[in-house]
């Protein structure tokens, strides 16, 4: 069975998925650009076969303010010469490559599924010309690809319904598992550290974060760190927040390969996103086996059960970060168990997991 995966560009993950979907399957993958704006990932290769879509420049205006829309002339021949069983598109369903690749590869009697995140319902009138649109271009898909139950819900409120797979980001936690050597020995140690990870932007709620920690740390005047990474244009801001002896450092951008460590010398994992569609960084902390406190505007919050492998918040309310940081400090069995819980969840995050999944998803729908 031979399977296309267009999509915008090499990210971490996506390469963790697509070498297990290969193992299994012939994959061609089409990327539409090697990078966006905000996205500092490298590359030297890949252990599938890739295709390449330049962007035609003309339209490197509109990528100014929308990153991720993507045209080169090169996908018209692509869609066209297209010889795969089963094909899907992701990224941004307003892209003008996936409109024309799924025009031609729907004339030429393609099975092409979409792959999404939640999508936002408008309110009013807005809300109402959205809905129609959207409806309007998923209209021909086969079939639908969710990253986690939180994008099903989210499409069948716009009237959505396909046959579909639910198919969650994932990454290989092999990396996590090869390294457990190096975890924190918390014997005789009353250190604490919190890790936090994601772009430095108001959405991703590190200002939330960094005041969470100076409560919690003024609270119960312990020893304990704040871990930062990422970056962004809000760094300067976010630093000025920071008092003397806070304890809290900034990494930067971090190369995936590199932040294995930091997370398993960690005691938790605290992410305050005011909204995120997913959230890969929860996936890293599972691997790890860190207990999240989360908020509940973040997809993967689906995967954290309260008591079991971490907790939920309001988003942007400071005081339910804090009462979870102080009962996460203060009862170190409660840590050892949501840790060894998350460990055994882990496993069913994997990408080899989820690529089993849509293998036989696909192997039912021939």
């Amino acid at each position: 069975m031979k399977l296309s995966i267009y999509t915008n560009i090499p990210t971490p993950y996506q390469d963790d998925f697509f070498k297990e979907l290969d193992k299994v399957l012939e994959v061609l993958v089409v990327y539409y650009s090697t990078t966006e704006s905000d996205r500092h990932w490298s590359w030297n290769k890949f252990d599938y076969k890739v295709k390449w879509i330049n962007n035609w420049k003309i339209l490197d205006f509109v990528r100014k303010k929308y990153k991720d829309f993507h045209f080169g002339f090169c996908i018209i021949p692509t869609a066209i010469q297209e010889k795969s069983n089963f094909i899907i598109l992701s990224g941004n369903y307003f892209c003008l490559n996936n409109l024309f690749a799924l025009l031609i590869l729907k004339t030429r009697g393609k099975s092409v599924y979409f792959m999404s995140e939640r999508i936002i319902l408008q309110k009013g009138f807005v809300g109402f010309v959205k809905k129609q649109i959207v409806k309007l271009l998923f209209w021909p898909y086969n079939g639908m690809l969710y990253v986690g139950n939180c994008a099903k819900s989210s499409f069948e409120s716009f009237g959505i319904k396909k046959k579909y797979e639910i198919i969650p980001y994932n990454i290989n936690i092999a990396k996590f598992n090869e390294n457990q050597n190096i975890i924190k020995d918390h014997s005789g140690d009353n250190s604490f550290r919190i890790l936090t990870s994601g772009s430095l932007i108001y959405r991703k709620g590190m200002d939330l974060a960094i005041r969470s920690f100076q409560v919690f740390r003024d609270e119960l005047n312990v020893d304990c760190e704040l871990h930062i990474l990422g970056e962004g244009h809000l760094r300067d801001e976010l630093l000025q927040m920071v008092r003397p002896g806070d304890n809290i450092f900034f990494h930067g951008f971090v190369q995936p390969n590199a932040i294995v460590e930091l997370y398993l010398e960690s005691d938790l994992f605290l992410f305050c996103s005011r909204y995120d569609g997913w959230g890969l960084v929860i996936n890293e902390a599972i691997a790890a086996g860190l207990p999240v406190i989360t908020s509940d505007q973040v997809g993967a919050s689906e995967w954290i059960l309260n008591g079991f492998n971490g907790f939920l918040c309001k988003s942007d309310i400071i005081d339910d970060y804090v009462k979870y940081l102080i009962l996460l400090y203060k009862d170190k069995a409660l840590r050892n168990t949501l840790r060894t819980n998350q460990l055994d969840f882990g496993r069913t995050t994997t990408s080899s997991f989820f690529a089993n999944t849509l293998v036989k998803h696909f192997e039912q729908n021939i």
